[in-house]
């Protein structure tokens, strides 16, 4: 009976200390978020805080209630081989996790995130760092004379034809100024705020821009980076074991739950099912490939109708042939999905996007900014088929994709006009890109070479106005 009585005062000690911490450090440290759902509320946290101290008291009382020695000395023990053993194990960790900020990045070390973006795509016109980016080389901290400007976003950034940041930086052709790529795919707003605040300020970042892609960034959705048991949470997001002194421990707790990394883990089926898609629509006849699009699609008589109209018509033949030869050669069966319902059911329509979700973190992210007097610019990065003309045209056979996805243009306008009325620094792209043809790849939805360039010289001409027009300002 005694040693359960023990167990159960060391456990509740052990649980007041780390739980009942880390649910606090949570509740009072982090942001609630649009919804506030995964963040403990007040009462929960003063609940168990309480209810861990009374156990711990009334277990510790009755069991040296006879030996005050014996409790003095296995609390004094208690609380020295506690931090000591949380110090042993985070040095073991330590061994297995990559160094920051790739551990609050990509979570992987470079030579893993390197092999995996290469799995994914036919070319590089960039190396990965040693950051685990596709950048070039980065210091951890500037040098003096150096204003360093940090871009933020997912894919875009990334998987593109070449990073924007590198392209930016070279069409400033200035040596006081450096663009560097904090770019990650399959990362949501909430995740461009923790990058920002965690990551791109210490890094010394004077001006941080923000791409919002309209296609995926204007959606409401939980966040991405969950928190576990109160103590843990998926890195750059704050964390009570951060904060004390152990991301590693952290790191290998969370790491697994990563965005980036949930797609790098099913990329590999999913690349294989394209691939043998892209090798069906590339052997196929006309015909075939008609009968294998119409049967990959579960129809009432009705839209079957509406779909074989379509794509049996004379102008069809030229579609069937950007679905053999796709820009790049990167085939990418999302857009095809979408447009094949689309045209089943009449020219559909996505369903509208939310921009509060969206709008909530660029609030944090420019409120955090102000606070540091650091620079913020968010851009705004239209759907593909809102502005390429050239794409508009290779899809109008089988259906009106600019009118499937116009609710991601009515979410970008929201967007721009809310954000600017809370003085945020907003530059839509919409405008810049309208009917300009070949800015984004056919089937893949990225920009192409000469999406980037438009992009990188239109961010260079809304920046110019925004830095330091010297080093010695910048300093």
């Amino acid at each position: 009976m005694k040693r359960v009585i023990a167990l159960v005062y060391f456990s509740s000690l052990i649980l007041l200390i780390t739980f009942g911490s880390g649910i606090a450090f949570s509740r009072w440290a982090d942001v609630a978020g649009p919804s506030g759902s995964d963040l403990p509320g007040r009462n929960f946290v003063v609940a168990v805080v309480v209810m861990l101290t009374g156990i711990s008291i009334a277990t510790g009382l009755w069991r040296f209630r006879r030996d005050r020695k014996k409790f003095w000395f296995g609390n004094i023990l208690f609380v020295v081989w506690l931090p000591l053993s949380l110090t042993f194990v985070e040095a073991m960790c330590r061994r297995f996790v990559p160094a920051w900020p790739a551990q609050a990045l990509h979570g992987v070390s470079p030579d893993v995130a390197r092999s995996a973006w290469a799995a994914g795509s036919e070319s590089s016109s960039a190396e990965i760092n040693s950051w685990g980016q596709r950048d070039n080389e980065r210091s951890i901290l500037p040098s003096p004379d150096i204003f360093r400007v940090a871009f933020i976003g997912d894919s875009f950034l990334e998987e593109s034809a070449q990073p924007v940041s590198l392209v930016t930086e070279r069409l400033l052709n200035r040596s006081d100024v450096e663009c560097i790529n904090l770019g990650i795919s399959s990362t949501q707003p909430d995740e461009y705020y923790y990058r920002l605040r965690s990551v791109a300020v210490p890094l010394g970042s004077r001006h941080c821009v923000v791409w919002l892609f309209s296609g995926n960034d204007f959606v409401d959705e939980p966040r991405t980076l969950v928190r576990r048991f109160g103590m843990f949470a998926v890195a750059p997001r704050p964390s009570w074991a951060t904060a004390i002194a152990l991301p590693a421990m952290n790191h290998l707790v969370t790491n697994n739950s990563r965005p980036v990394l949930q797609a790098w883990f099913s990329a590999g089926d999913l690349t294989k099912q394209e691939s043998q898609m892209f090798r069906m629509v590339r052997e196929a006849d006309d015909d075939q490939l008609r009968n294998g699009l119409l049967n990959s699609s579960y129809l009432n008589p009705d839209a079957f109708a509406n779909l074989q109209s379509r794509l049996t018509s004379a102008e069809s033949r030229s579609f069937l042939a950007m679905l053999r030869q796709p820009d790049a050669g990167k085939f990418r069966s999302y857009y095809l999905n979408s447009g094949l319902w689309a045209a089943s059911f009449g020219n559909g329509q996505w369903d509208p996007n939310p921009e509060t979700h969206a709008l909530y973190w660029a609030q944090e992210m420019q409120d955090h900014c102000q606070q540091r007097k650091i620079g913020l610019t968010f851009v705004v990065i239209p759907e593909a088929f809102q502005v390429d003309s050239r794409m508009q045209e290779q899809w109008a056979p089988l259906t009106d994709m600019r009118h499937l996805t116009k609710p991601c243009r009515d979410a970008s306008e929201r967007f721009c006009t809310q954000a600017r009325q809370r003085g945020m620094d907003v530059l839509d792209l919409h405008s810049a890109f309208e009917n300009v043809p070949g800015t984004y790849l056919n089937l893949d939805g990225h920009w192409s070479e000469k999406g980037v360039d438009l992009a990188a010289e239109t961010v260079r001409g809304h920046l110019q106005s925004l830095l330091p027009s010297s080093s010695s300002e910048s300093r």
